[in-house]
Formats: structure tokens, C-alpha cells, sequence
């Protein structure tokens, strides 16, 4: 049997050249870009969300073990386009810096569908106020809701955006490699 070995030298990002500090960055940024879990950005788009309705437990708990907002639910998001799809009923608990006004729970499928406004009382019984074809105050009213929760879902969306930025930033890069002591051949591809 014949075992052969071959040496060659590693280096850290801060001992390589200029070219090769450069690629060495680009190729981690793609790693991390490829291996950001959707999980962790959802975390990120409800808790920005929570923060922006007030939800129970936002300002008590982090990104990574916040619960959850009550009766909301992601269906996809794309954070290149800032795009997000939700659906959800939320209730002046669930989400008390909503601008109720004269509504108790409003029922949406991303709002550009469909939404719906209205009270439900103590027996579980719902009076719909109608969606914004209506005519009326509750028209008014229900179009301040739902802007209100278009903005709180653009809050998320937008956070994943800049979390996923920062993540793949040279500063991030840097970072993470020194903390990692990460190794590079001359060249700057990742060892």
C-alpha cells in the first residue's frame, strides 16, 4: 500500500492579497446567502411585524424565541422583491397598535386579496362591516386597518431584507472568519 501526501498553505482572510481577500469574501457572502435558513428570516419577519403591531411577548423575547403573532400565518415571502404573502385574523390583543377604531378582528388573506372587517362578540358570533368596496365610514376605517397591516408585514419583509444584507456584508464576513478562524487557500477559496 501507498498513501501520498500533499501540503499546502492555508491562510487567514487578513494575511491574503487584495484580489484574493476579495474572492475570499464573495465566496463566503454566496455560503452564507445559500445556507440562511427561510426559517431564520421567518423569525425575523414576524418578530418585525410583532414589534410594529405591539404583539404580546415583543418586547420580552428575541427574534430567535419569540412565540409568534397571534393569528397570523406566513405563506411565502421573497426578500429580493420585498414581497410577502400572510393571512391571519388579528384582534385588538393580538395586535393592540392597530388603529382599531370601531372593529375588534380583522380577517385578511395577504390584504391585497380579500379582507374583511368587523366585531365578534363574547358568543363567538361575528358582524362583518364589509372590505373596502364598501361605502361608508367603515369604509374609511377599514382602509386605515388594512394600510396599517400592510405596513406592519412591509416592516417585516424589509427586516429579513437587511438581516439577509448585513449576514452577507464584508463586515459579517470579516467577522464571522476571524471568529472562526476560517482558512483560505492563496487563492481565496474557502480550505
Amino acid at each position: 500500500m501507498r498513501v501520498e501526501t500533499t501540503t499546502r498553505e492555508l491562510f487567514a482572510l487578513d494575511e491574503l492579497g487584495d484580489t484574493a481577500r476579495q474572492e475570499a469574501i464573495e465566496a463566503m457572502a454566496n455560503r452564507v446567502y445559500e445556507w440562511t435558513e427561510a426559517s431564520d428570516l421567518a423569525c425575523t419577519i414576524v418578530y418585525a411585524i410583532a414589534a410594529a403591531l405591539k404583539s404580546p411577548g415583543w418586547d420580552t423575547y428575541g427574534s430567535g424565541d419569540f412565540p409568534g403573532v397571534d393569528g397570523l400565518e406566513l405563506w411565502e415571502w421573497d426578500v429580493e422583491r420585498l414581497e410577502i404573502t400572510a393571512r391571519g385574523s388579528l384582534t385588538r390583543e393580538s395586535a393592540p397598535a392597530l388603529p382599531w377604531g370601531m372593529f375588534t378582528v380583522f380577517h385578511f388573506e395577504s390584504p391585497s386579496r380579500e379582507a374583511h372587517a368587523g366585531n365578534q362578540g363574547e358568543d363567538g358570533y361575528w358582524t362583518d362591516a364589509g372590505n373596502w368596496s364598501d361605502h361608508g365610514p367603515e369604509c374609511h376605517a377599514f382602509g386605515i386597518l388594512e394600510q396599517a397591516i400592510r405596513e406592519a408585514l412591509h416592516d417585516g419583509i424589509v427586516a429579513a431584507r437587511d438581516e439577509l444584507e448585513y449576514l452577507c456584508s464584508e463586515a459579517a464576513i470579516v467577522e464571522d472568519c476571524e471568529a472562526n478562524e476560517q482558512e483560505f487557500t492563496e487563492d481565496g477559496r474557502p480550505a
